[in-house]
């Protein structure tokens, strides 16, 4: 079990976004995707406004983070946000607070609903596995690169009869700061709970902005669920 005093809870976010520039900062909903996700975490009665940091690089989303007063605002380095930094390099935050475990939120994920958010934060604090990663649950069927299946032989492809398996949502992270000292995310992925899944039931909370068209869906839904 952990004390969430010794968690902070995490945004990572630059202004130079390769597939969709500035994603963090353009409109989204009369607001922004970076806004969208800060406030969410300020919304959580579950979450320290003094716990929570924004590690941001570029002017537009420093600008965006300096708005709230409440949150704490890491300016990253150059090489944080390069194509080959490590996992040390790019959460090198971790040399400039006291905290001993991270929960990451993806602000690409608009749609990431408060109480999943905080069901997520209660599983890890009552766990004793240090890594936790959000996933999704399905019924289908893969192959791997050399076209080979990655399932057991079925005669044709139902999906009602082939195995569960997990696929990552991108949404929520947590890890410790001394995993991150040794160049290890949430674990090893290796074994199981190393790092443990945490199941996110409603697959449309998973929804990842990477390009223009999801962009202007997540809005479009966003708008939907501010409405109801």
């Amino acid at each position: 079990m952990k004390n969430i005093k010794d968690i902070c809870f995490l945004i990572l976010a630059k202004s130079n976004s390769q597939r969709l520039p500035g994603k963090m900062h353009r409109p989204f909903s009369n607001t922004t995707l970076l806004d969208v996700a800060i406030t969410k975490l300020l919304d959580s009665e579950i979450i320290p406004n003094s716990q929570i940091y924004i590690a941001g690089h570029g002017p537009e989303v420093i600008e965006i983070a300096k708005k709230y007063k409440n949150v704490n605002l890491f300016k990253r380095s150059d090489s944080s946000i390069s194509e080959d930094a490590t996992i040390r390099e790019i959460y090198e935050i971790v040399d400039h607070i006291p905290h001993k475990f991270f929960v990451e939120i993806n602000a690409c994920c608009p749609l990431l609903s408060i109480s999943t958010l905080e069901e997520f934060i209660e599983k890890y604090i009552q766990s004793n596995y240090d890594g936790l990663f959000g996933v999704m649950k399905g019924r289908t069927f893969y192959w791997n690169s050399h076209g080979t299946p990655l399932m057991e032989s079925t005669a044709h492809l139902d999906t009602k009869k082939a195995n569960i398996i997990y696929e990552a949502a991108h949404c929520l992270y947590a890890g410790s700061m001394d995993d991150i000292r040794r160049n290890i995310h949430m674990g090893t992925f290796r074994y199981s709970n190393d790092p443990a899944i945490f199941v996110i039931e409603n697959e449309k909370e998973c929804w990842d902005v990477d390009y223009e068209w999801q962009l202007e869906i997540a809005a479009s839904m966003f708008e939907n669920l501010l409405r109801e």
